[in-house]
């Protein structure tokens, strides 16, 4: 059996603005608690990601984690999201430090990070799905 090998190369990733700005502005969004995931089609024929974490959430050490481990997510089930869609995520920002439930993003472990960004790209694929999502029309 050969195994399928995964990549996360750098058209695989939303870098500009006007790409983050293009998924912002067809305002379809899923959310948990911990992150948003705004989603929209885009023109190729694979799946993109963004990441957004703001300062405001942590220091270094945590937002790059947080990172690392949402694009490690995206590089192992990108076969299993919705293909032609730009996928930005933006981690939100704790309400109340003393809330540890809030900060539960940045000290989850890696398959709970994975689990809550499949079940959001699934929901938010089907959303866009149900209200037309073309490339073309905001």
């Amino acid at each position: 059996m050969k195994l399928k090998r995964l990549f996360f190369r750098k058209n695989q990733r939303l870098l500009t603005n006007a790409q983050f700005k293009s998924a912002l502005d067809r305002n379809c969004c899923v959310r948990n608690s911990e992150m948003l995931l705004f989603i929209a089609k885009n023109d190729c024929q694979y799946p993109r990601l963004g990441i957004s974490v703001s300062k405001a959430c942590g220091n270094a050490v945590l937002r790059n984690r947080v990172k690392r481990v949402i694009r490690e997510s995206f590089r192992k089930n990108q076969h299993q999201i919705a293909q032609p869609y730009d996928y930005l995520v933006i981690a939100v920002k704790p309400k109340n430090a003393a809330d540890k439930q809030k900060k539960r993003l940045f000290k989850a472990k890696i398959d709970e990070i994975e689990q809550m960004f499949m079940k959001l790209a699934l929901s938010g694929a089907e959303k866009a799905k149900r209200t037309n999502l073309s490339g073309n029309n905001k």
